[in-house]
């Protein structure tokens, strides 16, 4: 049994490789740097279709939008909640683990706007990772799908690795 390559691979020439990740290397806004992770997690794994990370301010309890790679259309632009009106997001905190959501995001009840919007623009899968910096919890990373199921654990453990390196790029900022 040997490795599946694909044609570009194969006609690549040795030295040839390109950095998947290059554009954290760039003088680029955190945006950028977050739309270029974007696109090297989707050579992998094309069916994230958005990033976006909330970051929690401790002195009001408040989670609020940060970033994402959503393209044009934000479904959670300028949002935030109390973390206590989230009790999902709260529990992740509570129980120290991510969250995986592997079916659809549509749950029409009024204390859950976060859900409503992603549910509407489609999204049926979510990852939730907190961040911490130190110990201390900062914030979260969502990863959505608009095809449910698709967080296996192989799936999870790379997803894992590219969280904890967007957490580092917003604690670098």
């Amino acid at each position: 049994m040997g490795i599946q390559r694909d044609a570009s691979e194969a006609s690549r020439q040795p030295g040839d490789h390109r950095d998947a990740l290059d554009s954290l290397n760039r003088d680029l806004s955190l945006q950028e740097k977050l739309s270029g992770t974007h696109k090297a997690v989707q050579a992998h794994l094309p069916f994230v279709a958005r990033i976006a990370v909330a970051l929690y301010d401790p002195k009001t309890a408040l989670l609020k939008s940060y970033l994402h790679s959503s393209g044009d259309g934000d479904p959670l632009p300028h949002y935030e909640t109390h973390l206590g009106d989230a009790p999902s997001l709260a529990r992740i905190l509570e129980e120290k683990r991510p969250r995986v959501i592997n079916h659809p995001l549509t749950f029409e009840r009024p204390s859950h706007e976060h859900r409503n919007r992603l549910g509407r623009r489609g999204y049926a899968a979510s990852y939730t990772l907190p961040m911490y910096y130190n110990g201390v919890f900062f914030g979260f990373v969502f990863f959505n799908s608009h095809e449910a199921g698709v967080f296996s654990e192989t799936v999870l453990q790379q997803l894992d690795v590219f969280g904890h390196m967007i957490s580092l790029m917003v604690i670098n900022e």
